[in-house]
């Protein structure tokens, strides 16, 4: 049924199903997953300048497939039509590498949460790989420099102990968790590509020791634009938000084409139809203020405030070091990658091993410009 325009903003009753949403059939999250991943795992901007000449750094052309893999793995081709097809095409390196980003974080995350949400009859994933044994494009959560990718932070969002998160399969929202505090409530916000509310619950959730329950489902929308966000937050007793999880979703879903068969090797699942994400190169430009501080042990705080009135969608936090105009690594962020909602601010923490004396912090966004904040020892 449609419900456009729907606001829940009191308590909200919902009854779990009995049944498990589980493909048993093709694989997906079902049983013990021994080696897997999205394949191509494009390593961040300032990686690629290292890696590629600058003649060769755009367009991608052969000097990138030299930094791939073997037999069906040679080029970037299924990755670049998956950003044109869902994202838009890139004109630029920069443009590139910020859309690959957000599909590393987009294809990983997912893969993980499956498991999570289907524990019990799922029992285990293994991803290939996590690291880069040189410079390429393929399998690493963090690359040959040591940066993490997208897919590194979507990896830590998806196994956050206790969480939020949502189901592609069913359109539910779940509540995976590790042993945690009772009198949690869910607080599940959609919003249009505009930023304009359109559905807030607010549903009290009980956790249950080392399992997974639907605590609701999104409802189908009869007027909503194709790109569209779900934020949901857990808040613990006193309205404090533990635990943050953030969705760009379309209303024209991707589908799996599980009757064309890929030779020589069957290793993927072509697409018959791609998600329309294309909505987010409409975003209008966000306000963010940002502050950070990092002491002599080299632990980081930065403040992240969203001043105006649309979300900031997918801001980056990198450390660099001012002196040789390279990422300092390694650096441990608890969390990267992420959106603000309408006037909230998050603080995201770090840890790095070795700060530099001249540190700068870099922040950059889909609809966030670009800051470079010189940041001082404590």
């Amino acid at each position: 049924s449609g419900t456009s325009g729907m606001k829940m903003l009191g308590p909200y009753e919902y009854t779990p199903p009995v049944y498990w949403y589980t493909d048993t059939k093709r694989g997906g999250a079902y049983g013990f997953n021994t080696e897997t991943s999205p394949g191509a795992v494009v390593p961040t901007l300032e990686s690629l300048k290292k890696t590629l000449p600058a003649e060769h750094l755009w367009p991608v052309d052969d000097w990138w497939h030299f930094h791939c893999g073997l037999n069906e793995f040679t080029t970037l081709d299924c990755f670049r039509e998956a950003i044109r097809r869902r994202y838009g095409e890139a004109s630029s390196v920069e443009e590139f590498a910020l859309k690959a980003q957000t599909l590393n974080y987009e294809l990983t995350r997912p893969m993980f949460e499956a498991f999570r949400v289907n524990r019990g009859r799922a029992t285990g994933v293994i991803q290939w790989m996590l690291n880069a044994a040189w410079p390429k494009m393929y399998w690493q959560l963090y690359d040959w420099f040591l940066v993490p990718t997208g897919a590194f932070y979507g990896v830590r969002k998806a196994c956050e102990p206790a969480q939020l998160v949502y189901n592609y399969g069913d359109q539910g929202v779940y509540l995976v968790n590790e042993p945690h505090p009772t009198g949690l409530t869910a607080d599940i916000r959609v919003y249009d590509i505009v930023s304009k509310l359109i559905l807030a619950a607010h549903v009290p959730v009980e956790p249950r020791t080392d399992a997974s329950s639907r605590v609701f489902k999104l409802p189908r929308f009869a007027n909503i634009t194709t790109t569209y966000f779900l934020s949901l937050r857990l808040l613990d007793a006193a309205g404090t938000p533990t635990s943050n999880n953030f969705y760009w979703l379309s209303s024209r879903p991707d589908v799996l084409d599980y009757q064309t068969k890929v030779k020589p090797w069957e290793y993927y699942t072509p697409s018959s139809q791609y998600a329309d994400l294309t909505g987010l190169n409409s975003l209008r430009p966000a306000q963010v203020e940002v502050d950070c501080r990092i002491g002599q042990d080299g632990q980081i705080a930065v403040d992240l405030t969203n001043c105006g009135d649309g979300i900031a969608f997918f801001i980056e936090l990198l450390l660099m070091d001012e002196g040789t105009g390279e990422p300092v690594v390694p650096v441990f962020w608890k969390d990267n990658y992420v959106s603000l909602l309408p006037g909230q601010t998050r603080t995201v923490t770090a840890q790095v091993a070795r700060p530099a004396q001249q540190t700068a912090l870099l922040i950059r966004g889909w609809n966030v410009e670009t800051q470079w904040l010189l940041v001082t020892l404590l």
